[in-house]
């Protein structure tokens, strides 16, 4: 996210009164993004060189996906899966933000595929390489043993 994109999130200006309460707004506007790890995000407020203070919102990023792939999707196309996904809310895209609560809903999303297919049994394993920029993600799908 650019500097620019991220200041038209906040508020908080130089020069303006120093407000505790928007500095917290202006982080939480930026938390809802979903583009910023809400575990290592967080908001310095340090006093001035001539007075005043120094605000500085200390921003991580989360990882973006690299690519995903698919194994042993059975004679199922890719697009149709990526489709499944997408009607459910969950887009796997390239360049898109790694978020894991939602790579663990895609693992029922495509069991319930699968099912709807006529594979009840299918396992889907989940194997992620989240790096500090970029994730790797790719899905097995198997039979349940």
């Amino acid at each position: 996210m650019s500097v620019e994109d991220v200041l038209s999130h906040i508020k908080t200006r130089p020069g303006d009164e120093y407000s505790q309460k928007q500095v917290e707004l202006d982080l939480q506007a930026l938390l809802e993004l979903n583009v910023f790890d809400k575990t290592e995000t967080s908001v310095i407020v340090d006093a001035g060189k001539r007075g005043g203070v120094v605000v500085i919102f200390n921003l991580e990023e989360l990882p973006l996906i690299a690519n995903v792939r698919f194994e042993g999707l059975r004679g199922v196309d890719e697009s149709e899966v990526l489709e499944a996904l997408r009607e459910n809310k969950i887009n796997l895209a390239k360049d898109e933000v790694y978020d894991a609560f939602k790579i663990h809903v895609a693992v029922r999303v495509i069991r319930r595929y699968f099912a709807s297919r006529g594979w009840p049994d299918i396992s889907v394993t989940v194997r992620s390489e989240v790096g500090s920029r970029y994730a790797s993600i790719e899905f097995l799908i198997g039979e349940e043993k």
